[in-house]
Parts: structure tokens; C-alpha cells; sequence
């Protein structure tokens, strides 16, 4: 009887009620909205400054962090912080001088977030708690995203305008650059290798940088714009979202090649529409994705590795993809231009 009871004891613990929540930025309506993943369901519609792109989750899913880059790059210098528990606004934090915040990441200890400045090409190290700027790394560029290394040993951000990806060590300052490509945008850090992706924009190709050499180690072709990338949980594949083809493609980490494309719904280009087609001979095609694409920008991944979300800018709505069969099996409505996200989970 004891045994059966202590196997009843061990499964309730493992298997602790959690919340999930997925946190959508509406870039183009200044708000937050707290979703139910599950549901579909809106808990919360929350107003924040103008122009949120990026936002990060605490490492206990609580607090949610907004970057509000203004609107046509004018203004732009708070973080909105929200509780994810009482889906509220709790506080906003001024960052000015540092305008333009953009990227955004917690560190592990779940207190601090480093965010990009990209107007003053600085890298901010920032107690949420206090609300206090800690450390300012200074990196001399345009600064867009930041992700982090699994052990908050590197910072690595992006440079659009100098097509960079840039290597920062949190502990001593270092700070290694390398040439990756017209419009370097998209990042993510390989969850077991020392791998660095990173989307150029320009060149329409994903460039894989060795995370302790800082070289160059491969490249991908991938679709127009790839603005946004993520892996997947045990790292297999790369998903990125390509805003001007209006696809996500899915790339074979190992074999570094795209395996498949889903379409995000409204126009979209095909392939064989685009490959090797000059600027000028895709623009009506842009033109048409402005207009009625998808434009899909943010891509995430959920903890238990069965769903990726993506944010479709141009049709105000979060594609649902189940990771087992590749396919979008739902939709969920948004705001305006929703753009960044981040995936919330509460074990109660």
C-alpha cells in the first residue's frame, strides 16, 4: 500500500497544474494581449507605448517584459512590464537616453533583461526590479536582436544596416564582430551545438556562424526577407518566417536545407515565383504581399515542443503549425500588426 501511495505522490508532483500563455505585441494598435494557447481565448488586452515589437517572459513565466520602440522611430524609450499572474500593466521603465529599444532577453536569474538600443547601437543590462540600468555595452552599431547563450556566457545581437553579427561576453565585455550578410536580422541560438543562425535579409539566406570561432561555417538558401527564425526544442530544425514570400520554412538543421514551406494564407510566392528573379522583376509581387499577404514576422516554438506560433502581421492572426504533421490547424485572432511574441508557462 505504501508503494501505492508513493507512486500516487511522485506522478501528482510531476505532473503540477501549469498555465500557459501565449503574449502577442500589436505593433500597429500599441497593445499587449495575453492569450490561452489552448483556448484561443483573450485573458487580457493591455496598452502599452507605441510601437511594441519584441517582449521576453521571466524564466517562472510571471512577469512579461515589452519593448516599445515608438512609432516611425520617433519617441521610444520605455519597457512596459507586465503581470502575466494578474494581467496587468505593473510598471514601465524609462531607458532614455536608449532609444529604439528593440530586442529583448531575460538572463536565467530572472531579474535582469538585456534589451538593444538601436538608435544608440548599445546593448543594456537592466534590473527589472529596480528598474536601474546595470551595465551599458557599448558595440558601435545598430543594434536589432539579442539572443543568449544557454549558459548567459555570450550575448549575440544583430546589425541590419552593417549586416554584423556581434558576439558579447557578459562577464568580461569582450565583444567579437563578424560579417553575415546584407540585412542581418533574424537570429537563434542552436539549443545543443555552438551554433549561431542569423537571416539576411538582402541575400534571402540564412548564415549558420560557429558561436566560439565567430566564422561563418555554412549558409541556406531560404525565402524572401527571412526575418524571424527559431528551433525547434531538441534542435532538429529551424523554422523561419519569410515576410516577403509569405511562407515559414522548415530547415533541417543537420542537413542545413529547407525540407519543407507552409503557406501562411493571402498571396503568396511560390518558389519557383521567386528564385533567381531580380528586384525588379519581384516588385509587383512584394507589392501584392504588402497588400494581401500574410507578412509573417514573429515565430516561436512552444516548451513542449508540439506547436509552433506564428505572428502574421498582414492578417492580424497567430498561425497555430503542429509540429507532428507540419500543418496550421488553427488560427487565432490578434490586434492590429502583431509582430513579436513570447510563450508564458506558470506551474502552480
Amino acid at each position: 500500500m505504501k508503494t501505492i501511495f508513493l507512486f500516487l505522490f511522485i506522478f501528482s508532483i510531476a505532473n503540477l497544474a501549469q498555465t500557459d500563455a501565449l503574449i502577442v505585441l500589436n505593433k500597429d494598435e500599441a497593445s499587449t494581449w495575453i492569450i490561452n494557447p489552448k483556448t484561443s481565448d483573450v485573458l487580457a488586452k493591455i496598452n502599452v507605448g507605441n510601437g511594441p515589437h519584441e517582449g521576453a517572459v521571466s524564466p517562472d513565466g510571471k512577469i512579461a517584459v515589452v519593448c516599445n520602440y515608438g512609432a516611425n522611430r520617433i519617441g521610444g524609450d520605455r519597457l512596459s512590464v507586465i503581470s502575466i499572474i494578474n494581467r496587468k500593466l505593473i510598471k514601465t521603465i524609462d531607458i532614455s537616453p536608449y532609444t529604439w529599444p528593440h530586442g529583448i532577453n531575460f538572463l536565467e536569474d530572472g531579474k535582469h533583461v538585456l534589451v538593444t538600443s538601436e538608435s544608440k547601437g548599445k546593448l543594456l543590462k537592466i534590473n527589472i526590479e529596480s528598474a536601474e540600468i546595470v551595465t551599458v555595452f557599448d558595440i558601435e552599431m545598430d543594434l536589432h536582436m539579442v539572443e543568449l547563450s544557454s549558459n548567459d556566457k555570450f550575448a549575440f545581437t544583430t546589425s541590419i544596416r552593417h549586416g554584423k553579427l556581434t558576439r558579447v561576453d557578459l562577464k568580461n565585455s569582450e565583444i567579437i564582430s563578424v560579417n553575415t550578410g546584407s540585412g542581418t536580422e533574424a537570429i537563434g541560438v542552436h539549443p545543443t551545438k555552438d551554433e549561431v543562425w542569423v537571416g539576411n535579409n538582402q541575400e534571402n539566406q540564412i548564415s549558420i556562424v560557429n558561436a566560439e570561432t565567430m566564422i561563418v561555417i555554412g549558409n541556406v538558401e531560404c525565402g524572401l526577407q527571412p526575418i524571424r527564425l527559431t528551433f525547434t526544442v531538441d534542435g532538429k530544425y529551424v523554422l523561419v518566417s519569410n515576410i516577403l514570400s509569405g511562407d515559414l520554412a522548415v530547415i533541417d538543421s543537420e542537413k542545413r536545407e529547407v525540407v519543407k514551406r507552409i503557406s501562411l494564407g493571402g498571396f503568396v510566392l511560390r518558389e519557383e515565383d521567386w528564385k533567381g528573379k531580380t528586384d525588379e522583376e519581384l516588385q509587383p509581387y512584394v507589392q501584392e504581399i504588402e497588400n494581401e499577404g500574410a507578412r509573417p514576422i514573429g515565430v516561436i516554438v512552444g516548451p513542449d515542443n508540439k506547436f509552433a506560433y506564428v505572428a502574421n502581421n498582414g492578417l492580424d492572426h497567430i498561425a497555430v503549425i503542429d509540429l507532428s504533421i507540419w500543418e496550421i490547424v488553427k488560427r487565432i485572432p490578434t490586434g492590429k500588426g502583431p509582430d513579436g511574441m513570447a510563450f508564458s508557462r506558470i506551474r502552480e
